[in-house]
């Protein structure tokens, strides 16, 4: 519930331009440092899907009794400006994952860590995994068309920004993947002017 309010308030001040993307995570001690069992990661975000689509798109929100959440009946508001609803991008790495997005999302979220020595190959970062779930969105009766990708760069703190700027590069040339976005998430200890500086550079590198 309070994501769902959360992500709401993002997307009427950003005038709806919220894309929304969630995931099980990769890290057991993370659930363990919250209390939630590791096993049960796949059918919470099955859960919270439905609380999400709830949330956004009926009014008054019907009472949701569920195995992981459960709230009663009430008027909630604002709704997002994106209708039916903001757009929801998932991980798609494990075959689970892979099936969950096709299921239910409107596209699947890629990943690459630029690797001093190893090139980038788009194919086997966006273009399979894509080609994968579009394959099992249409089995299940869905448009395989209406899913794409999103590509998150993670950069280390050995990555270069030429390396950073030629994926961003090649993504959009041998891609048809809409939106790159860099996270410093790996960076976030060489402090926040430092990323500024290599953002910028990237930006400037990769036009």
């Amino acid at each position: 519930m309070l994501l769902a309010r959360s992500l709401t308030g993002v997307d009427v001040v950003s005038r709806g331009r919220l894309i929304t993307g969630l995931g099980t995570g990769r890290s057991p001690e993370e659930y363990q440092g919250v209390g939630v069992p590791w096993q049960e990661r796949g059918a919470r975000l099955d859960e919270c899907l439905d609380v999400l689509e709830a949330v956004w798109t009926t009014e008054p929100v019907a009472r949701h009794e569920g195995r992981h959440y459960t709230f009663p009946a009430a008027h909630i508001g604002p709704k997002p400006l994106q209708r039916p609803r903001p757009p929801i991008y998932l991980s798609g790495f494990a075959p689970a994952s892979r099936r969950r997005a096709a299921r239910r999302a409107d596209g699947v979220l890629t990943v690459a860590v630029p690797v001093r020595g190893s090139a980038f190959d788009p194919a086997a970062v966006i273009n399979q995994p894509l080609r994968e779930v579009r394959r099992l969105a249409e089995a299940e009766g869905r448009d395989p068309a209406g899913i794409d990708a999103i590509l998150r760069i993670n950069p280390t703190t050995e990555s270069t920004v030429p390396e950073i700027a030629d994926i961003i590069l090649r993504t959009g040339d041998e891609t048809d993947v809409d939106h790159v976005f860099v996270d410093f998430v790996h960076l976030a200890d060489q402090g926040v002017d430092q990323a500024l500086e290599l953002l910028r550079q990237t930006m400037e590198l990769s036009r």
